[in-house]
């Protein structure tokens, strides 16, 4: 079984399509996130008061929208990009791609007649096709966590690691955790349709 998954993520790593998915929705992160400062750093003047551990803080929109967006929300936000129709819709065409390229360059009839079992193989292409999607995914985040740490750094604004961390990191790999699922059944309905 191990071969055949070695296998299979040879075939999808040598694809094009595969690194033409990629650079799209790492251009549409950096896109919407450079859409997002544009537009907390046009606004001016009003004045939003948060309490935080007793303590109130008053920040103008600007500000406040900057240390959001690109400290905490950039990964919120790439994780809902990659949940979001926008993730469906690559995740479809990668399995479509993945299982329709082999009809027709004609190797899935002599790759069913060598291989073990239909099962294996099909279970091969879903774990190969899965490692891709969860890549991807993560790849879109570290894309997210680096854009926001520049964005952040080059406007001048503080950001902190505080004791919170731990709690939002949980919180954001259960949020990955459900964009996944959410692109599941659509990945796993364009597997069907393709055999």
């Amino acid at each position: 079984m191990a071969r055949l998954i070695r296998a299979e993520i040879y075939k999808l790593r040598k694809r094009s399509m595969t690194y033409i998915l990629l650079a799209i929705m790492i251009g549409f992160i950096v896109l919407a996130l450079s859409i997002m400062q544009t537009t907390a750093l046009t606004s001016n003047g009003t004045t939003i008061t948060t309490v935080t551990n007793g303590k109130t803080i008053m920040t103008t929109i600007p500000e406040a929208a900057t240390n959001v967006h690109f400290l905490q929300d950039a990964i919120t936000t790439a994780i809902s990009f990659a949940g979001s129709i926008f993730g469906l819709a690559l995740a479809v065409v990668l399995m479509a791609n993945a299982t329709g390229s082999e009809y027709s360059w004609n190797t899935m009839r002599p790759y069913l007649l060598c291989c073990e079992s239909r099962l294996r193989m099909f279970t091969a292409k879903l774990i190969a096709a899965a490692f891709f999607i969860i890549s991807g995914m993560i790849i879109g985040v570290l894309v997210a966590i680096l854009l926001g740490a520049l964005f952040t750094a080059i406007r001048g604004f503080s950001w902190s690691l505080d004791s919170g961390l731990m709690s939002f990191t949980g919180h954001q790999l259960l949020n990955f955790v459900r964009a996944f699922y959410v692109i599941l059944p659509y990945a796993l309905l364009a597997f069907l349709l393709q055999y």
